[in-house]
């Protein structure tokens, strides 16, 4: 197992660094035209969320904390568990909508019904 470093003492993996999924990326939607400021709003909206119901991790607190910017990337290593399974079934879902405050709660309902 190799260990590494992402910033401010963070062990990580190496193997599992490099198998991270990547949710979405501030800079994927700004270079497609989409407005930075609202770019940033449902980043941010979407981190809070998840923030509020346990599923980030404390690399993904701190990146909140640091503020969204459009190197803002939103991967494995900022959720708990339960929040890699939340984003895996219903991330595409809720970046496609306008409101992502309000899907983001509805599909949260819908997932913890079945877990």
């Amino acid at each position: 197992m190799i260990l590494g470093y992402l910033n401010e003492g963070t062990k990580v993996n190496k193997e599992e660094f490099l198998n991270e999924t990547t949710y979405d990326k501030t800079k994927y939607h700004i270079d497609n035209g989409e407005e930075e400021k609202l770019v940033f709003k449902r980043f941010k909206t979407i981190l809070n969320f998840l923030k509020n119901k346990n599923m980030l991790s404390k690399e993904g607190i701190q990146e909140l904390q640091y503020g969204i910017s459009e190197d803002t990337i939103i991967n494995d290593s900022m959720l708990t568990k339960e929040g890699k399974k939340f984003l895996s079934k219903y991330y595409d879902k809720i970046i496609a909508e306008k409101d992502v405050a309000k899907v983001c709660q509805k599909y949260y309902d819908e997932f913890k019904k079945i877990k």
